[in-house]
């Protein structure tokens, strides 16, 4: 909806409005099916932003990151930083693994986004007091891009805009 919305609620359009969006499936298989239809149809130019859990590995997603080495996979570095531990020691890819953000290393068709405050001088940070926030995930080698990660809304239930935060 930031991307290719052709009208915004609050004026304006998306950053490119005539651009074509193919939704995927999250969950795997179902997404490694979803990358092939898209792929056949010209696509290449992929947004993952899901997260399968600590250590786990959709093994459907990494086939195709695999198979559509001439395609770009821009993923989202997650968020797994938890108020309760120090921020030094949550490194992903070294202190913990999370899958596609950890894929990294291995194939260069993939871009990892983390996310910064609204004012981009720092990471999203866990909300203090609130065990249920996380921060985003960084790291100096697995991470290549940081961008704007809080203090926006994007598109929600019954076409409305709710604030969102993360990578």
């Amino acid at each position: 909806g930031l991307i290719a919305a052709r009208r915004l609620a609050f004026g304006g359009s998306g950053l490119a409005p005539r651009v074509l969006v193919v939704p995927l499936h999250s969950s795997d298989p179902a997404i490694g099916e979803d990358l092939r239809k898209a792929y056949l149809r010209g696509v290449r130019l992929f947004n993952i932003s899901a997260h399968y859990g600590l250590d786990v590995e959709p093994s459907a997603l990494r086939q195709r990151i695999v198979d559509y080495h001439n395609a770009l996979f821009v993923v989202a570095a997650g968020n797994n930083v938890a108020p309760d531990r120090a921020v030094d020691q949550q490194q992903v890819c070294r202190d913990f693994r999370a899958y596609p953000v950890c894929w990294a290393a291995e194939y260069p068709n993939i871009i990892v986004v983390t996310g910064t405050n609204a004012a981009g001088d720092a990471l999203v940070a866990p909300i203090e007091g609130d065990q249920q926030s996380a921060g985003t995930n960084w790291s100096p080698t697995a991470v290549h891009i940081a961008a704007p990660g809080d203090g926006f809304h994007a598109p929600g239930a019954g076409g409305a805009y709710v604030p969102v935060r993360g990578s």
